[in-house]
């Protein structure tokens, strides 16, 4: 994943259960290959109720034009390595049960399904 953090120590709102927002520290990462942009992803310093049940400390995602070509695992894999470095370990990353492929990619990277909700959301821990 070429570049950084564009937003280091960014501020992203959450809004709670009561409507409440709580701004969560956030960095953002884009990854390029070649100078195209193929994906993104996110990295969510602290977990709130709301995201601890969807989207967990990590979001990515990769252009549906570059899907199925290992980038999607290398952008966690990398992803990974920064929430290590800021002190976050465990990671929580959500998906939905049946996205095979999100699935395919947090289990490459070590991920373990923790959990899975009545409406098919499951919660990995790496």
């Amino acid at each position: 994943m070429e570049g950084g953090p564009s937003r280091p120590g960014a501020f992203i709102p959450q809004c709670n259960a009561n409507g409440v927002y709580k701004r969560i520290q956030s960095n953002f990462l884009v990854a390029e290959v070649g100078g195209v942009l193929v994906g993104s992803s996110d990295i969510r310093h602290h977990l709130t109720e709301k995201l601890t049940r969807w989207g967990g400390h990590i979001g990515y995602i990769v252009d549906p034009r570059h899907r199925r070509r290992g980038y999607g695992t290398e952008i966690l894999r990398q992803t990974l390595c920064l929430t290590v470095a800021l002190g976050i370990r465990p990671a929580l990353l959500t998906c939905r049960a049946d996205n095979a492929g999100s699935s395919r990619v947090i289990h490459a990277c070590g991920g373990v399904v923790s959990a899975q909700t009545h409406d098919g959301i499951c919660s990995y821990w790496i």
